[in-house]
This record gives C-alpha cells, structure tokens and sequence, in this order.
C-alpha cells in the first residue's frame, strides 16, 4: 500500500452537510497506510488510527491570509516528514490549485473528487492542473474531459439501512434535507404544503426542513421562508430544525412518510436524496439527473420526477404516495433501495476511489 494526502472542506463528524465526509476518509483510510488530512475547518474528529487531521484555522477565525499560509505550513511539514505517494482533493479546488505547484515538484499525482453543477473558474484551473477527476455521474461534472471518471455516490450503509414496511397516518411526515438557499426551491414545498393542508384539514402533514443557512444570501432567503410560513398560517406545519449532525439525519428519515429534494432540474445527483432512497422512503424530486438511476433499478421515474415545481403539482405528487395504499410503493422502493447501496454504497465507491487514485493518469488529448 501506499500514503495519501487528503484534502477536503470540512472534517467535523456532527457537521449536517459535511459529516460524512468523516466516513469517507476512514473508508479510504482502509485502503493506504497512511492519511493525512489537511482540511479548511475541523470540529469533531473521530478518524481511524491510520488517520491524522491537519486545519488550516477557518474554525479559529484566521484570516484569509492566515489560512493560506497555514496551508502552506502543513504541506510542506506533511511532505518534509513523511513520504507522500498520491493526493485526493475533495470538493475544494482551491487547495488543488494551491497545492499543484509544489506537488508536482515531488512527482505526486492529484486526483480530484467533484460533484456539482457549478463550474467557476477556479474549477476550470484545477482541472487543467489535476491528473484525474472523479465524480459522482455524467452530470456531476459539466467540464468536457477525458480526465473525467464517473464512479458513484457514496451512503454509508450502515447509518441508511432499508426500513421494515409501516402504515402511513396523519399527520403525514414530509422531510426535506438541504441547505436554505433559494436554488433548493424550498418556498415552492411550503405553497405545496399549505395547499395540502386546505384539501386534507390543518393537522394533515408535517413538513421537517433539516439544514440551515450558510451565506448571507441563503439567511436573506431563509427569513423570507419564516415570513412565508406565517402569512399562509401553517406555523404549526412548518419545523425548522436547522443543521442536524449527519449521523441523526437517518432518524428523521426512518420515522417520515416522504423525502423531497427540489433542486434545480438540470443538476449533478444530491446525495440526501439517495440517503431517502437508500433507506426506502419515496421522494418527489425535480433534478432529471435521477431517470438513469430510476430506469437501472427497474423503477418508474415518472412516480418520483415532478415534470414543475407548481403547488397543485408537488400536491398531486404528495397525494399518490401518501394516500395510496403504502404497500403498493413498498416493492419499488426496496427495488431502489438494493440498488442505491449495491452502486452507490460508500465501501464499493471508497474502493473505486481508491483505484482511481493509484491508477495511471489518462494521457492528455
């Protein structure tokens, strides 16, 4: 085996939108010698032994300046004591344009994770500099490349276990998992579901919002939300449960009647909603990006991929999962299930990774 160093985001095991990225490193971990982390900000580090986790100080409020050369600091410490044989970036560019100039130096191949729509200039940098990029699927990443390798999703199997079969009973229990921000579409489900509660009575439906918002952009939007709910009147329909620690996302996921995801149509797969799928909980979606994955389990797209984001049309889409009979779902969905966590299981994607990672680099075009 060999050594890697890791770059990432955030290692904090009770993040609500980074946690898993704990278990992807542990899994990984069982795969090289050695790893070291260095990462934007830290909190709660549970890692395996093989596992050591350097911050460049964004939890300690260290300027931007600061955080650079910290950066810089651990790098060279990193590579200075220790012999470093690969690297993997995960979602931050940033690093791997940072990095590139001193890691080539030492001959050590980058190959970078990416899984999202947006493609800013700093990811057209990384690419050119990257060895080999790893997504998740085709619309994972947007760049034209032949660096590109589609290798899955990764849910952690044992915290999304496939549910036993249970009735559903009012109040129905709708979970929606993402950040606050205007691109999840979320006024769009609270229409929905004071829509739902006019045809089905006040107490007919719950809706749980798990995350929170990140940007001054997404607290604007999120306060529109809060006035939102108030002037329609479902202040008790509405939870607003903030960020919620990764690992207890599946306990409101096991106890709920229906998942949404409402992010934008055209979009890279989001991992929460495979979670949902994971466990067996039908979800309404808008992101077409999921037929592929519907039509490999042998499962209906249609029943799941709203065609608009309408009020009377999510309704439509609450009322024939939550009022039909649950068992008629029931086969479908351990379809969907079997499949989210034979082809998008974290042990089979931090495999693929890892091959990815200590294979030869494409050659250049």
């Amino acid at each position: 085996m060999a050594n890697l160093l890791l770059f990432n985001m955030k290692m904090d095991t009770d993040d609500g939108v980074l946690g898993f990225t704990t278990d992807w490193v542990n899994e990984l971990a069982g795969h090289f010698d050695k790893v070291f982390v260095i990462t934007h900000t830290s909190g709660r580090i549970q890692v395996r032994e093989n596992v050591r986790v350097f911050s460049v100080g964004r939890e300690k409020g260290y300027s931007e300046l600061r955080r650079a050369l910290e950066f810089y600091r651990l790098l060279l410490g990193v590579l200075r004591h220790h012999q470093i044989d690969y690297c993997f970036i995960h979602m931050i560019q940033i690093f791997a344009v940072m990095a590139a100039p001193v890691l080539k130096c030492y001959g050590i191949p980058m190959t970078m994770w990416y899984g999202h729509q947006a493609t800013p200039f700093s990811l057209h940098l990384a690419h050119a500099l990257v060895d080999k990029v790893v997504t998740s699927t085709e619309s994972g990443f947007q760049i034209p490349s032949n660096k590109k390798v589609c290798v899955g999703q990764g849910i952690t199997e044992a915290k999304f276990p496939f549910r036993p079969f249970r009735e559903r009973n009012q109040p129905y229990m709708l979970v929606n998992v993402s950040r606050l921000s205007p691109s999840k579409n979320i006024h769009a489900l609270i229409e929905a579901v004071a829509l739902f509660t006019r045809r089905h009575g006040d107490n007919s439906i719950k809706l749980y919002l798990i995350g929170d918002a990140l940007n001054a952009r997404d607290c604007s939007y999120k306060n529109s939300l809060q006035e939102q709910v108030a002037r329609l009147g479902i202040s008790t329909n509405v939870v607003f449960c903030g960020s919620v620690a990764h690992a207890k996302i599946c306990e409101y996921l096991t106890s709920c009647d229906l998942s949404t995801n409402l992010a934008p149509a055209e979009g890279s797969v989001d991992k929460a909603a495979l979670e949902a799928m994971a466990i067996g909980i039908p979800v309404i979606l808008q992101n077409r990006s999921f037929r592929d994955i519907f039509a490999a389990a042998g499962v209906q797209a249609d029943r799941y991929i709203v065609p608009d984001i309408q009020p009377e049309t999510l309704v439509s889409y609450f009322e024939r999962h939550l009022l039909a009979n649950a068992a008629q779902d029931h086969k479908q969905l351990l379809a969907l299930s079997q499949y989210i966590h034979c082809h998008h299981g974290l042990k089979g994607l931090a495999s693929r990774i890892a091959k990815e990672i200590v294979a030869k680099p494409p050659v250049n075009l």
